[in-house]
């Protein structure tokens, strides 16, 4: 017999302590199984202008009144295929505004009620499963840092502090060809997904992340992470959108 997940998600975003502006957005749509989080790139104006195309140009992927239900590969397409539109877009504000920096990261998640799942990102941004109380990074940083962890020139905890750990390699708006990478994920019932920006995760360990996890609901769980981190400095913006899956 086919098996049929149900899911329920929740998601909150703050400027932290010393930014002006919250450069970080997200999309939360449960109805659609669709759901991303995103950190503009680029200073004040820029960086809120690349995050905000992002998420607006996702909601035109929720209305499937005309074209009937699609597989999760058909969907799977059509996210990739508005991604390219917006980093195109964000490539054109480069050359009218002569801007260097214009760009957003990307971490999006796909559901279907089957329990198949694709998460797709490009930058930092990040998506955890926790699965029997133990947490799994999903995604891989596309940053300067974790390919220096990668040729083993620095350490994970030498990384926290390097004067480069903000530099990405990937982003929406970083080259004229967009990048995305991709994970397929089989989900179970008791499963819950962590969607991040990295204003959350750089301030939270693992115990903390797991803590916030295991709450009874998602909106106390994203409830419970910002106001971990907004117990320190909070030196960024910083955003959580959780998934759990029943």
């Amino acid at each position: 017999m086919t098996r049929h997940l149900n899911w329920h998600s929740a998601a909150c975003t703050h400027g932290g302590k010393v930014r002006e502006c919250n450069e970080d957005g997200y999309f939360n749509h449960s109805p659609a199984g669709l759901w991303a989080v995103a950190d503009g790139l680029g200073g004040y104006q820029n960086g809120d202008l690349a995050s905000r195309m992002v998420i607006e140009a996702l909601s035109s992927l929720t209305d499937t009144e005309d074209t009937g239900p699609l597989s999760l590969y058909q969907r799977q397409l059509a996210l990739h295929q508005v991604l390219e539109r917006v980093n195109r877009h964000l490539g054109c504000e480069k050359t009218l505004h002569g801007s260097q920096a214009i760009g957003s990261t990307v971490a999006a998640l796909l559901l279907s009620p089957q329990g198949n799942a694709v998460c797709l990102w490009a930058g930092d941004s990040r998506c955890y499963l926790l699965r029997r109380r133990r947490l799994y990074q999903i995604t891989q940083d596309h940053s300067l840092v974790q390919k220096l962890i990668e040729q083993r020139r620095i350490s994970r905890r030498e990384a926290g502090s390097h004067p480069q750990r903000h530099v990405l390699t990937r982003a929406i708006g970083g080259a004229p060809e967009l990048a995305l990478e991709t994970v397929e994920l089989e989900l179970e019932r008791g499963d819950r997904l962590l969607l991040c920006t990295d204003g959350l995760y750089r301030e939270l360990g693992e115990e903390q992340m797991v803590a916030g996890l295991c709450l009874d609901t998602p909106g106390a769980a994203v409830t419970h992470l910002a106001t971990e981190v907004l117990r320190g400095p909070a030196t960024d913006n910083l955003t959580a959108l959780a998934v759990f899956v029943s």
